[in-house]
């Protein structure tokens, strides 16, 4: 999982690594947040990922679920995190959408 550093954690998914970088816990969206390395949406998976949401939806037929509340906490001690130390824009709101268009428009 790619990992970035959170100006506002309770807006993310939260992983905490242990000293190896495995995912140990990870919360979605925390009131109280133990960290801020957040989830960039970014991975790295195995054809078996795929074999495993096929069976998890198997499981639950005829519901919904969400990667960042149902999928990836019971993944824990299965999965890394990589920190994205270069350049890295959560787009998911207006506000940080915007900011990466004026943040683009300085590349050209």
């Amino acid at each position: 999982m790619g990992l970035f550093r959170a100006s506002d954690p309770r807006s993310c998914g939260i992983a905490i690594l242990d000293t190896k970088g495995k995912i140990k816990d990870f919360i979605e969206k925390p009131p109280l947040p133990m960290g801020n390395l957040a989830n960039g949406g970014i991975y790295i998976a195995s054809p078996a990922l795929f074999d495993y949401l096929l069976k998890h939806q198997n499981n639950q037929p005829n519901s919904i679920f969400d990667f960042g509340y149902h999928i990836l906490p019971s993944l824990l001690g299965k999965m890394y995190g990589y920190e994205i130390k270069e350049y890295l824009r959560d787009i998911g709101t207006v506000d940080s959408y915007q900011i990466a268009l004026k943040e683009w428009s300085l590349v050209k």
